[in-house]
Parts: structure tokens; sequence; C-alpha cells
């Protein structure tokens, strides 16, 4: 929870790790020692209240030679002391490895100085991550009983009412405060804790005042312009959106970043690289989501994994990680990540989906349709047409070639009509690896038509996907991306020199000009 960490534009919820749900856990496990049960304890191991707890079972199931998974296996092997043989799993131990060290230098500032706010709201969010929710609040408190004006301590405050489910909480705070109408980040966090609520924010006119009269720098009002290009997006005005995501990119931050990534197909805007890697030192999210964009895996991956370590409390890392491991089909692990981030958020639907399609990947087909199923009604607007393609892969594992069709064309039939370009593609190569895996009769012809929607729609997922089935994706796609930039580079043939200028440039324009005399 950075300074800069906007509200309202994520589900992340804190690793709250109940003691008993561990108890029942291990019981499980010890009446039916399957790699299902072991599952259910290893998603504990991101605690580190309960690690050691974790490293006893992992001990008496390598001396009792029980059912392990691979992955699983790997992981016991990297938490009792042998040598680390996956990355993934070596990363989230890390982070658990992390919070106990930082915690434990924490400890000392806190007993030298247990006044200071700053102290103690780094404490705070330690506690959160080790899913201490009563103490995380507490802290809270005294940070805000020792400056109840300070800035830091009402965001991250507000964040954490919000993590806890308690959004409404959060918005009065900002809303009611007097420093919020004054002070840009407190506005941007109120105005995105409005849409979050339902509520209209009274802090819109003065923001939209702001940004118009550029009476403070753009660094200090990058997030009430991305908050402000929320407002106008989530009304259909993709104009104004894209105005006011222009203004943010003029400085942006690691928040704002991944929120233009997050956002840019919805608005045909090309958030160029080579500006958002210069808005932050440390943005993982950030550079997590442009390295995929790049098609650079490698990169991807790795800033994942830091995301992950750098939000243990957050299940948005764990969402990108088993999406990443599902493309490439670690099934294994992102069963791992993905019941280890719904012990942290049991409402996190995303996550449910991603589960569900592993698990039905693995052969575990009864609790993938259920899970599939139960996704479908939670979300119906958002994760419907997903749990549907998945339930498409649950009939082609069983055989049933015509229910899989029927559930995958039903799929695809829904992002058409939504006009999801982006996830049309990534369905149709889904479709195709499923094809191919279960031996579709029309095979060739699925692969061909997820290719051909490829280039239609070059989204990372898909040529990842593709690549993996041998596919032919090679060739340049059929028309220009039809994305608006926010950069142009002007030559001047006079000096010899490029000029870089932050405007927005339509669709096709060449992205270097000359400038005329």
């Amino acid at each position: 929870m950075s300074e800069a960490q906007p509200e309202g534009r994520s589900s992340a919820h804190p690793i709250a790790l109940d003691k008993n749900d561990l108890d029942r856990a291990i019981d499980a496990w010890r009446k039916n020692p399957t790699s299902g049960h072991m599952g259910d304890v290893l998603s504990f191991a991101v605690s580190a209240e309960s690690l050691e707890s974790v490293r006893q079972v992992l001990k008496v199931a390598l001396n009792q030679g029980a059912d392990l998974s691979a992955a699983q296996r790997r992981f016991a092997e990297d938490i009792l002391g042998v040598k680390a043989r996956n990355e993934v799993v070596s990363g989230v131990l890390n982070s658990a490895k992390y919070l106990e060290e930082r915690t434990r230098q924490v400890k000392l500032l806190f007993s030298s100085d247990p006044g200071n706010p700053l102290v103690l709201l780094d404490m705070a969010q330690l506690r959160l991550a080790q899913g201490d929710v009563r103490k995380s609040e507490k802290l809270l408190r005294s940070a805000k009983q020792f400056s109840p004006n300070d800035r830091l301590v009402l965001r991250i405050t507000s964040r954490f009412l919000t993590h806890v489910n308690r959004a409404d909480e959060a918005h009065h705070l900002l809303a009611s405060h007097a420093r919020t109408a004054i002070d840009p980040w407190l506005m941007a966090s109120e105005i995105a804790l409005s849409q979050m609520v339902g509520k209209s924010s009274k802090f819109v006119r003065i923001g939209q005042r702001i940004i118009k009269e550029k009476s403070q720098p753009s660094a200090s009002t990058t997030e009430l312009a991305a908050a402000l290009a929320g407002v106008e997006l989530a009304s259909g005005n993709y104009k104004r959106a894209r105005e006011y995501y222009r203004g943010s990119l003029l400085a942006p931050n690691d928040n704002v970043m991944a929120q233009v990534i997050t956002d840019q197909r919805i608005l045909s805007l090309d958030a160029s690289s080579s500006i958002l890697q210069s808005g932050s030192a440390n943005p993982y999210e950030a550079k997590a989501l442009i390295s995929w964009r790049n098609v650079d895996y490698a990169g991807a991956f790795d800033a994942g994994v830091s995301w992950h370590a750098e939000e243990p409390y957050s299940s948005r890392p764990l969402q990108f990680l088993t999406s990443f491991l599902s493309a490439s089909a670690d099934y294994e692990d992102a069963i791992i990540l993905a019941r280890r981030g719904l012990v942290a958020d049991p409402d996190d639907v995303g996550l449910e989906v991603n589960l569900a399609y592993a698990l039905a990947a693995t052969g575990d087909l009864e609790n993938a349709e259920r899970l599939a199923k139960k996704a479908k009604s939670s979300d119906p607007l958002k994760f419907a047409a997903q749990a549907t393609a998945t339930l498409g892969l649950v009939a082609m594992k069983r055989g049933d070639f015509v229910r899989a069709d029927e559930c995958y064309l039903s799929a695809l039939d829904t992002f058409s009509k939504s006009n999801d370009k982006a996830l049309y593609s990534i369905c149709q190569a889904y479709y195709a690896r499923t094809a191919f895996d279960c031996g579709h009769e029309r095979v060739g012809e699925i692969i061909d038509a997820a290719v051909e929607g490829y280039r239609k729609s070059p989204v990372p997922d898909s040529a990842f996907i593709l690549k993996g089935l041998g596919a032919d994706i090679s060739k340049k796609a059929d028309r220009d991306d039809g994305v608006k930039r926010v950069i142009q580079w002007e030559f001047d043939s006079e000096k010899a020199e490029l000029i870089k200028r932050n405007v927005l440039v339509d669709v096709g324009a060449p992205i270097i000009i000359n400038r005329s005399r």
C-alpha cells in the first residue's frame, strides 16, 4: 500500500489466514493424504506464522512417500532447505522470508520510537501482509491519532478499509476530511472510491478545474487525472477519458501506468512503453504488464514474482502469475498459487476461473466444473464467458466434443458481441490448444481460425499459446493495431535532432514527422 496507491481500482484483499483453517486442512490431509489436500495445506505457506506448521507436514509427507505432485515435491525440497528448483515457489517463499526479516527490523524501530507515524504505518502493513487484521487496524488508528491530517496516513488507512471490505467507511474518511478538497492525491483516492461504492463525488468538478488550470505540477496530479479518466470511461465518454489519461502520462507513477495499460485497449490508446517505464523506480506491476504486452515472457514472469513479493497481501499479482502459468501450461504451479490467493480472498472470481482452468487441464474435472459454474454465477457480467470456455475444456477432456464446441463458440459469441477483440483472440487460442491436446477432429481448422484471429488482434497471450502449438504467427497483422498514440516525434532537419511531442495522435498517424519551416 504505497503512498500513491489508488483506491477502488482492484479487488485485492489482505492475506488473512486463520489458524483453525490450517489445522482443519492438516487434519484433512492426514485422514486422506492426497495431493489435492496437500495443496490446501501449502496454501498457508505464505504466512510467516503458519510456515513452520507447513514445514512439519511436508517432512512427514516426504518421509512417508506420500502422494505429491511434481510441483509440490519441488516446493517441499525448497521449503525444507533442499536446493530450489522451482522459481515460482522460490519467489513466493522469499517473500515470506522477507516479511519475517522486515518485521524484525521494524520492531526495532518501533521499540525506540513508538509514536512515529511512519513506523506505525510500516508495521501496520507488515501485520496486514501476515494476516493480522486486528493488529494492523490498531496500529493505523494510532498513526491517525498522532498525525490526523497526514496524507500518507489517510491514504493507507482508506486502503486498509477497502481491503477488509469496508469501502463505504474508507470513502467517508476521505470525503469528509478537510484536506481532501485541496490535496489532489486524496482527491484522486476519493473519486475512485466513490465509483466503487456507487456514489457521486463532490470533488470531480474541483479536480477537473485543477487539471484544466494546470495549477499544480503534473507529478502531483497524475493520479487525479487518471481518476477523472476513470469517471469519463464509466460514463462512456472515451474521448475525454483519453484526454485525461494523456495528462496522467506526463509524469506517471506506477499505479497510473498499470491503470493505463489495463484500460488502453478499451480506449484504443497506445501507452508508449518508453513513457511508462520512466514513471517509477520500482513499478513491478507496470513492468509485468509492459513486459507481457511486449511479448517479453521471461521479463513478465520475473516482474510478476517481484510484484507478489512486494505486495504479498494482494491477490492481483497472483491473478497475473496464475494466468501466466496457465498460458505456459505450468498447471500444477498455477493451482498452488491460485489456492493460496483464494485463502487471502475467497471471493476473487478471477482466481476461481484461473484455478478451474488449471484443474481441468490436469484432469480434476469435477472440481473444475464446480468452480467454473460457481464463477459463472458469482460474476456473470465479467466472468461468464471465461467460465463457459473452461466448461468447454471440461467437456472436451471428457470426450464430449459437441458440448465442448458449443461452450467455446458461446464464449466467443459473447466476446464478439461485446467487441472485446483481445479476449476473443485469447479464447480462440485456448480453444485451439484444447483441441490439439484432446485430438479434436477439426483441430487444424480451429488452429487456423485462432491464427487468423491473432492476426486481427495480436495479443501476447494468443502468441504465447499458438507458438507452443507450432503455429506460424510470424506474418504481419492484417491491419494497423487501431490505437491512438500519446507521443509523436518531430525530426528537425536543420538541427538533425528528434523532438518528442506529448500529443494524442490519430490512428495510423506516423510515429515520426518532419518539422516544416
